[in-house]
């Protein structure tokens, strides 16, 4: 028997963010925070889910300002890849860099 997929929305804090990441096994996703300039990891999709609410708890950020004009992330393990473009604001430099999620 096929099961229909699922769609649903969450609301997040950040007006513009891009390149998410999910992490089945913990559960989260982690999205670059164009407005925010940092990483930050929501946890529990599959409670909201079943609770049918709109809202996702922030559990991790980055620093804020740690990059500027993000464009997209990877994941793998413990480590976040973010894509930063070239910007006035960032000295037309594009960057990768790399994150260690860490919970301490």
């Amino acid at each position: 028997m096929a099961t229909t997929p699922m769609v649903k929305s969450f609301t997040v804090g950040s007006l513009d963010a891009k390149g998410i990441s999910y992490d089945s096994q913990k559960d989260a996703a982690t999205l670059a925070s164009r407005t925010n300039n940092q990483l930050e990891t929501f946890t529990g999709l599959k409670t909201a889910l079943t609770a049918s609410t709109d809202n996702l708890m922030l559990s991790l950020s980055s620093l804020t300002g740690e990059f500027t004009n993000a464009r997209e992330t990877a994941l793998s393990g413990d480590i976040v890849v973010v894509g930063q473009d070239q910007l006035a604001s960032n000295e037309l430099i594009n960057k990768l860099f790399f994150c260690k999620k860490s919970t301490a």
